[in-house]
Order: C-alpha cells, then structure tokens, then sequence
C-alpha cells in the first residue's frame, strides 16, 4: 500500500466518523467514535494542507506555459516546492502511533551521588535541559520540586 493510499483510507475515515457522529448515535459507540475522531482529525489536517500545496504546485505548473504569468508562477512554484517537504514531513509525524505513556504525567527523581557539588551542578542543568525541552515541545512546564536530604529533588512534569 503506497503513502497515498493510505492517506486516502485516513481521510474517509474520518468522513466516515463524520456522518456517524452527525447521524445522532449515544452511548459508548458516540464514545469510540468521538475519541477515533479526535485521534485523526489533527493528521488529517495535515494531509489537507499537503494535498492544497500540491494542487496549487499543480496549478502554478500549468500557469507556466503562459508569457504573461511565467514569473509570476515561477515565484509561486518555488514557494510552494520550499513547503512542500516540510508539509510531507508533518504528516508523517502525525501518523506516528502514539504512545500510550504520552498522556500521563511522568516523575523524573534526581538523586545525588558522590561528587557534592558537581553533582548539584549537574542536577540543575538535567532540570533546566528537561524544563527547555518541555517548553520547545510546545507545552508548559509545570513543575513541583521537593527538597528531600539536601539534594535530592523530585521532580514531576505534568502533560499539556
């Protein structure tokens, strides 16, 4: 099955879920449904916007043949064919399964070793680094840190 194909059966799935949610189902099925709706409609967003890229790749390739817009296509074309990679990789990274442990909270415990105040050292720049990439991934931080023994620190990041 090629990436289009599969791209395709992602879609109308979510059609699908589309005309059983709006036909008025209750229960447990409105239940499943809505959660496989949630779950692929940010995915499909993202082969929307691929698709809309190529078909106005599309377009500008065929306003190519006429003098009057060729740079004008040109310049679009070359915009478009920039998104274009990026666009594909979104998608594929929105097709990745997910994780089950993504949705929970996660504790990171940071305890000292032997070094002193090395190891204090390196106890905040691990906080700081986890604190940065939490951030970078588009969420917030929040954090509880509890002072046990000096140096110990417990250390809980909770999802967006």
């Amino acid at each position: 099955m090629t990436l289009d194909e599969r791209l395709d059966r992602i879609v109308s799935r979510s059609l699908e879920l589309e005309a059983l949610l709006a036909s008025g189902i209750s229960g447990e099925a409105f239940t499943q449904a809505s959660r496989e709706y949630a779950e692929i409609e940010p995915v499909v967003a993202h082969i929307n916007a691929l698709r809309h890229a190529e078909q106005e790749a599309a377009q500008a390739e065929l306003l190519l043949a006429d003098p009057e817009m060729k740079e004008l296509a040109e310049g679009e074309l070359a915009d478009i064919r920039e998104r274009l990679p990026e666009l594909s990789q979104n998608v594929r990274l929105a097709m990745l399964p997910r994780d089950a442990a993504d949705e929970r909270s996660a504790i990171l415990e940071i305890r000292p070793a032997a070094g002193g105040m090395r190891q204090l050292f390196l106890q905040q720049n691990c906080l700081t680094f986890t604190a940065v990439m939490q951030t970078c991934a588009g969420g917030v931080f929040p954090l509880w840190i509890t002072a046990i023994a000096n140096l110990v620190a417990c250390v809980k990041v909770l999802p967006k």
